[in-house]
């Protein structure tokens, strides 16, 4: 299932953090919508695996960010996610606290990023610290 969502409150929506630049906040509301809307409408509607082991998330850029955010804010729903070239400077890298202070979470991570970005080799040091294997 692909949600796309370029619009004006993409910044809002896909940041669990406030940017004092560019806003956010609005990323605990877009998953308990995506986690108790979406999921169970796909559910009903369509012959999918279900649980744990069989859900993952993937995005970019701020969808990256809210995809590796939504791994370890849900580990119940969550058993795998992608992040493609992760806007990982965003709010000053609160992400990267989050992830310090967060249990380790069983599951796989794609993490990558572009030739000219750094921030996807912090979280990648910092999430195999944590016990992460990342291939």
């Amino acid at each position: 299932m692909g949600i796309p969502n370029s619009g004006l409150r993409r910044i809002h929506e896909y940041a669990p953090f406030v940017d004092r630049r560019y806003g956010g906040g609005g990323g605990e509301a877009y998953l308990a919508w995506l986690v108790g809307t979406v999921q169970p409408l796909i559910e009903k509607q369509f012959r999918v695996a279900r649980g744990r082991e069989s859900t993952g998330i993937a995005g970019a850029s701020m969808g990256g960010l809210i995809s590796l955010y939504a791994f370890l804010h849900y580990p119940q729903v969550f058993s795998f996610v992608g992040a493609m070239s992760p806007a990982f400077w965003f709010a000053k890298g609160a992400v990267y606290e989050y992830v310090t202070q967060t249990a380790f979470t069983p599951g796989k991570i794609y993490l990558d990023h572009g030739t000219r970005e750094n921030s996807a080799e912090r979280m990648y040091k910092l999430l195999s610290q944590k016990g992460y294997r990342l291939d």
